[in-house]
Formats: structure tokens, sequence, C-alpha cells
């Protein structure tokens, strides 16, 4: 477990398959990455998960304006 800027704490979830909670809700579009702070070496791959689901308008992309402003 890893911290933020802010002292709160970061864990990534990954379930039995080897697959992380948050490529779950990317691939299904609960979620998107904050590219701006993603600096892993698995942000590659969240954005690439990301990219797809926006093509596919799954969820959150189905809106015209999904974002926060």
């Amino acid at each position: 477990m890893g911290k933020d800027r802010y002292g709160r704490a970061v864990v990534i979830l990954y379930f039995l398959d080897g697959i992380t909670r948050l490529e779950k809700l990317l691939s299904a579009g609960y979620a998107w990455i904050a590219h701006r702070y993603c600096k892993r070496a698995e942000c590659l791959k969240w954005k690439k998960l990301e990219a797809r689901a926006l093509v596919e308008k799954r969820e959150l992309w189905r809106h015209p304006h999904p974002l926060p402003s």
C-alpha cells in the first residue's frame, strides 16, 4: 500500500483472476483515468481499457460530457 501526496492510502485491489478492480471498472465504462497524474507502469494498459470503453460508448461514455468540469 502506498500514499498519495495528501497522505491518503492508495491500494490496487486484485481479484483472484489477477485483474484489478480498476481494470474492471474501466472496461465497463464506469471509471476514467486521471491522465495527468497516472505515472505508474500500468497506466498504458489502463488508458487502453478506457479508450476501448470510450469507443464502444460504454456507461459514462454514452453521455456527451461524462467528465467532471
